[in-house]
């Protein structure tokens, strides 16, 4: 018998037809539901025994309707009313530990929105309350003091609840729980917009003297009109949670939104800097780190990247790693930034986000870094590296190894910076890169970058800490200056006396209870005998 098409029997027009019918009437009806400016469409989630509803809402909403954490009634003891900060007692300590959000943070996060054509903040937590709340002899309250209903105005459009319109219009009133800074640069951003100006704020949200006018950032961040056009009605998304659920007296309602705010900052666990570095695509430096970091052949053992540490700037023992990814970064920052052309790459603040370089920017950044790598990678210690020298030995300080400079991240750095002045800073030697290279493969050579630990090396006490056992972080600047002045840099007298002075300070030493210095020899002197070592 032939084969029959069990499709046959039904008028597939006539299906399409009604479905189509059946998602316009769903239109029709969203659309009616949806009228309003605080009306949201939503839908449940659940954790933790208690539902929330998630939903998008646009900048201008949030600027008009939101309120802080700070004002919400259920805490509102103990806010100083002056200040608007929360009081430290032992009941608040016991019962809040929050403090009120630093209006400083305003004027970054409104220009990061303003002139970031990426955009983008995570949802922000809200507490939706309605008027009842505040009132214990509403009927909303039952004798005992405990919720008839949950507190969230909700028009449930399926049978389960699962999705629903959230109508925030009237007597309801909405508090950020989670998101205050992204709160308060949105509230920035519409006072930029509508007014032209923002008068950046105190700590305490009490304005300031400095103001930011519209205009001039546009001009300052190359920004047109069409580029921040509705910015105001573009949207992010916000979970609401009730202040109030059905059951709870007005005190386990405290204690569930005082929990759920101390919860969501405690699991918060920020990226480490390596973690951020792989994922930035705004900032330049990193870009170009990344690119490096996978392409040359400096940071592959047996894979691209598997000679860099992503994580963290740690550098442990039988780790094959060189460098990290923080570290990197550094490098390409200290090297490239004394470039004018690259100075604009730094942002005005290290919390700010900046702005994503062109392409062609990236790739000649990418190209000048190529040529420095290529130099280092033939520096004696990276050759023997490649030709299979263990780090270790290299890196470990004696007697287990060379105690090398440049295999620790400082090292690196101060190279980075060293080098930067004096090729690319347009008021330094603007020495050639084979230059400065014969000198310091000569000084490699001579072991001038190893034995930091010894107070034979010039390293000792400004990238030692002899007292600690431990390299030495915090004179990056009297280091950067060694080296300079170790190739030739022309240092002004100004500048060869404050470096003297830093390393007298860094290399003095107590003989029977006498201050003295170790000189370039590893002998204890005068410290007004102290000059500077040798040039390379």
């Amino acid at each position: 018998m032939p084969k029959t098409d069990p499709l046959s029997a039904f008028d597939l027009d006539a299906i399409a037809e009604a479905e189509k019918q059946k998602t316009q009437i769903v239109q029709a009806i969203l659309q009616d539901k949806l009228r309003g400016q605080s009306r949201f469409l939503v839908q449940r989630l659940e954790m933790g025994r208690a539902a929330s509803y998630i939903g998008g809402v646009s900048f201008r909403w949030i600027a008009q309707n939101l309120l802080l954490f700070t004002q919400l009634p259920l805490f509102k003891k103990y806010v100083d009313k002056k200040s608007g900060k929360f009081k430290i007692d032992e009941e608040s300590v016991q019962d809040l530990q929050q403090r009120a959000p630093n209006w400083l943070r305003q004027t970054m996060m409104t220009l990061y929105l303003f002139r970031q054509p990426r955009r983008k903040f995570p949802p922000m937590l809200v507490v939706v309350q309605e008027h009842w709340v505040d009132n214990l002899e509403a009927p909303e309250w039952d004798e005992e003091g405990r919720a008839r209903r949950t507190s969230m105005p909700l028009d449930f459009l399926t049978p389960d609840g699962s999705v629903a319109v959230l109508d925030l219009a009237k007597g309801v009133t909405c508090y950020v729980i989670d998101g205050s800074h992204r709160y308060l640069g949105i509230k920035g951003l519409e006072e930029l917009t509508m007014t032209g100006m923002l008068v950046e704020k105190k700590a305490d949200g009490t304005e300031g003297k400095k103001v930011r006018k519209k205009d001039d950032l546009m001009e300052l961040y190359r920004i047109d009109d069409a580029d921040i056009a509705g910015i105001m009605d573009e949207s992010m998304g916000v979970e609401f949670i009730p202040a109030v659920l059905e059951g709870e007296t007005r005190e386990d309602a405290r204690i569930r939104v005082r929990s759920v705010f101390v919860h969501v900052n405690k699991t918060a666990q920020p990226p480490t800097k390596g973690e951020i570095s792989i994922l930035d695509e705004d900032n330049g430096f990193a870009l170009v780190a990344k690119r490096l970091a996978f392409n040359h052949k400096l940071f592959r053992k047996d894979h691209p990247g598997d000679r860099i540490n992503w994580k963290t700037n740690a550098l442990p023992a039988g780790s094959h790693w060189i460098t990290s990814s923080v570290t990197l970064i550094a490098m390409v920052e200290d090297y490239l930034k004394p470039t004018g052309s690259y100075a604009s790459w730094v942002p005005d603040s290290p919390k700010e986000v900046p702005l994503r370089p062109m392409e062609h920017e990236i790739n000649d950044a990418v190209l000048e870094m190529n040529d420095l790598l290529d130099h280092i990678s033939q520096l004696p210690a990276f050759k023997a590296i490649a030709s299979g020298t263990k780090i270790d030995s290299l890196r470990d300080f004696p007697p287990n190894g060379d105690g090398h400079l440049l295999l620790r991240p400082i090292g690196q750095q101060i190279l980075a910076a060293a080098l930067g002045h004096m090729h690319n800073h347009p008021n330094g030697p603007q020495e050639t890169l084979n230059k400065l290279f014969t000198r310091l493969d000569n000084y490699d050579r001579a072991g001038g970058f190893g034995n930091v630990s010894s107070p034979i090396s010039p390293w000792y006490g400004v990238t030692y800490d002899p007292y600690r056992g431990t390299m030495a972080t915090d004179r990056k600047h009297t280091a950067v200056l060694l080296l300079r002045h170790l190739l030739h840099d022309a240092l002004t007298v100004e500048v060869r006396n404050e470096l003297l002075d830093d390393l007298r300070m860094a290399r003095h030493t107590l003989v029977n209870d006498k201050e003295l210095v170790y000189d370039w020899n590893g002998k204890a002197i005068e410290p007004d005998q102290l000059s500077l070592p040798a040039q390379i």
